[in-house]
């Protein structure tokens, strides 16, 4: 993931690592673990989760 996907997600609040926690803490509300590739971009979400950005203050405050 890229800083500055980073800092859009987490508007400058959280580090890389607590973004990613929380994508995919989202992901794994979605579906089950198995389904989640062991390697993919973190721009994906929002294509085949449009409300993925929206979601993320919530899942960051959770953390």
């Amino acid at each position: 993931m890229s800083q500055e996907m980073c800092e859009r997600l987490t508007a400058g609040k959280h580090t890389p690592e607590r973004c990613l926690e929380a994508a995919f803490r989202f992901l794994l509300d979605r579906e089950p673990k198995e389904s989640i590739l062991r390697r993919f971009d973190v721009t994906e979400i929002s294509r085949y989760f449009p409300e993925f950005e929206r979601e993320m203050p919530r899942y960051l405050s959770q953390l």
